[in-house]
């Protein structure tokens, strides 16, 4: 009989480590925390426009303003056909098809792997929250790229924040999941570096191309690095710390 219910209480324990179906609400976005994302989309968003305010507008022939003109006019007369094919890629990695494609890739492999909406809602409500302070900050910022020869097209004409920039920052929600989720050192240096990385070489990438300014790609991981701190710490955790890897 105790072995039957030592038994028993192991494979409870297994399935709660999986994050079994059943053993956690299915969706950890309810109302209350709806309306504290809506507050801090309120919040960021108001941040980021008093800022872009200030540097298109009272900061207007400013040492920033004056300093982003000059670096991308810099870095524009040092363009090469190499560095061209280079920066195209680097900026397709946060392109809005590539963004909504990896997102749900993501998600769908934590949704398999955990059975639960904890890590997948991290990812996805990190990169809503971002894109919807992003869209009105630079709607109301209205700020014109940079006076160079750009290399892409882009349906918003509006230079601040960096919306690539600002995504690409907010993808290190993966590395928040592995450090949650695993102590293996290689996981984690590996998920900070990528994370690490992947902003900078959007960010350089999008300089290069002449579709932003340095100040905007800098708001841009500003706006990313914030709203994935306050995603984070918004939604519930998972119940347990299963490991992986």
């Amino acid at each position: 009989m105790e072995r039957r219910v030592r038994k028993r209480d192991q494979a409870g324990r297994s399935m709660l480590d999986r994050g079994a179906p059943g053993l956690w609400p299915p969706e950890p976005i309810d109302r209350a925390l709806l309306g504290r994302l809506a507050v801090w989309w309120v919040v960021l968003t108001a941040t980021g426009v008093v800022v872009g305010e200030f540097v298109t507008g009272f900061g207007r022939g400013s040492t920033i303003t004056r300093f982003d003109q000059r670096a991308s006019e810099w870095v524009a007369a040092r363009r090469t056909p190499r560095l061209d094919a280079v920066s195209r890629l680097g900026s397709a990695l946060s392109d809005s098809s590539v963004k909504v494609v990896a997102t749900v890739l993501v998600c769908a492999v934590f949704l398999w792997a955990w059975r639960r909406w904890h890590e997948a809602a991290l990812v996805g409500a990190s990169l809503i929250l971002e894109a919807a302070a992003f869209l009105t900050i630079t709607l109301v910022v209205r700020r014109a790229r940079p006076e160079v020869t750009p290399l892409d097209d882009s349906p918003v004409d509006s230079s601040f924040p960096s919306g690539h920039t600002a995504a690409a920052t907010v993808y290190a929600a993966v590395a928040v999941v592995v450090f949650r989720h695993t102590d293996r050192t290689w996981a984690r240096v590996l998920s900070v570096v990528l994370a690490g990385a992947l902003p900078i070489v959007v960010g350089a990438s999008r300089w290069y191309r002449g579709m932003h300014f340095v100040s905007d790609i800098v708001a841009g991981v500003a706006l990313g690095a914030a709203t994935l701190v306050v995603t984070a710490r918004l939604l519930p955790r998972p119940p347990t710390r299963s490991t992986v890897g």
